[in-house]
């Protein structure tokens, strides 16, 4: 599992690419953002979401991230 981690810049959130946002891609968001800081893997995430009562697929979290990554809006740790 790959850990990532919230990359705020200063202003706050700003993607750079514009795209259109899932509801997935926002929670996946606001729980990096919620463990701004941390490195989180995708179990961690999926865990702290279902605890919430919002439960999502590992495979949409991947994709999400990948999508946060590629838009610079989180960085991927290996």
């Amino acid at each position: 599992l790959f850990p990532y981690t919230t990359l705020f810049r200063s202003g706050g959130f700003m993607p750079r690419t514009p795209g259109y946002a899932t509801r997935q891609r926002s929670l996946v968001l606001e729980c990096l953002k919620a463990h701004a800081g941390q490195y989180l893997s995708v179990a961690d995430i999926a865990a702290d979401l279902t605890k919430k009562g919002s439960p999502v697929g590992v495979t949409t979290i991947y994709r999400a991230l990948e999508k946060l990554a590629s838009e610079g809006t989180v960085r991927r740790f290996v």
